[in-house]
């Protein structure tokens, strides 16, 4: 929360590396749920989740963005470099909340996100990677590396989730030891 600034006007890039099954997702998920509310307008992408995304074309994901950012479903948008100019005539004088989840190639990037001066002022994009290199190439503002659990956090995690509580219910003990490789 605190590399977001949430209350400056810079337009913002932060990155969130790590693993897969770290939890960068889930990580993004709550700064989302958390910050939402303070933008104008919103989009939460889960690359490779979109519909009729094939291959590399990538204006399926710059119609999500826009839909979600515009509320307008009816783009008739047939290239990326078409689309670069929409992002960036109908995004910059607003103050949207982007979370691009999952990104594994700096086309992706370069295609939603191209520029700072696509936003307006005090957006913030998040952007979650496997690929720290990637994040670094796009000049994020910062980065935030999803490190591993140690084994008590492990735990304590798995015990509120499954019981409702930071330990193991009585006679569970020895069914939960958790061991984080």
């Amino acid at each position: 929360m605190d590399l977001l600034n949430a209350g400056l006007d810079d337009i913002r890039l932060i990155g969130i590396w790590g693993p897969g099954g770290i939890g960068k997702s889930t990580l993004a998920e709550v700064i989302y749920c958390k910050i939402s509310t303070q933008f104008d307008s919103k989009s939460f992408i889960r690359i490779g989740f979109v519909k009729e995304t094939r291959n590399d074309d990538l204006v399926p994901l710059q119609k999500c963005l826009l839909s979600n950012i515009l509320s307008d479903r009816e783009l008739s948008i047939t290239s990326v470099g078409e689309e670069k100019k929409i992002l960036r005539q109908r995004l910059h004088h607003r103050k949207v909340l982007i979370i691009l989840d999952n990104v594994n190639k700096k086309d992706q990037l370069d295609a939603l996100v191209g520029s700072r001066d696509w936003f307006g002022p005090g957006s913030r994009i998040i952007i979650t990677s496997r690929d720290k290199q990637l994040l670094t190439t796009h000049e994020v503002n910062d980065m935030y590396e999803a490190k591993r659990l140690d084994n008590e956090k492990a735990l304590e995690l798995f015990s509120q989730k499954a019981f409702n509580q930071p330990h193991p219910k009585r006679g569970f003990e020895d069914f939960c030891i958790v061991e984080v490789c």
